[in-house]
């Protein structure tokens, strides 16, 4: 049975698990807070997508969702695995001195450029598993962070409907952080599994997270030593 037969099916699995907190549903897709706004799952007819925009949300959570669709749905192929992450890292710094701090390491000396803002970013390789990604890096401050997590500014503007900033309240965030957001393509060969699935996702945020933290120990070198 194809995906508009079976959505409806798929809704009562998440009522039954007491999952459902906001629901959405479209021609072409469905999507569902899975217990509160932070954790999110979006069902369609080639996709299955999977969001989780607290750093202390629950993964079980969105585990047992992916599992309840994948028991609905049956999906006898999975091709090239997309995931996207992002880190909001405080920084002890005002946010000129941490700006201005970063600078050097990312950039050398610009000899008569003044510079007074900047954003980085990266394209490459991880392996293990092996994945091409895109990552857009910088300095921030709490007033602009809810627009980057929604991603409504910055290289992935425009990529996300389903995160309005109102998920980050100001005072929730740090004053200055370095920030990262980073899209990650899969090239693992994944057989139709739901805990396959699960693995890769945690195996590929365990690597861009050695990412993030070598970026983050170039960037601030001299402050640490």
């Amino acid at each position: 049975m194809a995906y508009h037969e079976r959505r409806f099916e798929a809704l009562r699995a998440f009522e039954d698990e007491g999952l459902i907190r906001q629901l959405r549903v479209t021609d072409d897709h469905l999507s569902v807070r899975l217990g509160d706004a932070s954790h999110l799952l979006i069902l369609g007819a080639d996709r299955l997508e999977i969001g989780m925009f607290d750093p202390k949300g629950d993964a079980q959570r969105i585990e047992l969702g992916v599992r309840r669709a994948w028991e609905v749905f049956h999906p006898t192929r999975l091709s090239n695995p997309r995931m996207s992450f992002q880190w909001l890292i405080p920084v002890g710094l005002s946010y000129d001195e941490a700006r201005l701090a970063a600078l050097g390491p990312i950039f050398g000396q610009l000899g008569v450029v003044k510079a007074e803002d900047w954003s980085a970013t990266l394209l490459g390789e991880l392996g293990d598993p092996p994945a091409t990604f895109f990552a857009e890096f910088g300095i921030v401050e709490a007033a602009e962070a809810p627009r980057r997590l929604a991603r409504e500014t910055g290289y992935f503007r425009g990529q996300s409907r389903e995160t309005p900033p109102s998920l980050w309240p100001i005072d929730t965030l740090p004053p200055v952080a370095f920030f990262l957001d980073i899209g990650l393509s899969s090239a693992e060969a994944l057989e139709p599994d739901p805990e396959e699935v699960i693995k890769l996702w945690q195996r590929t945020q365990g690597n861009a997270g050695e990412l993030v933290s070598f970026l983050m120990g170039q960037v601030f070198k001299e402050e640490r030593e």
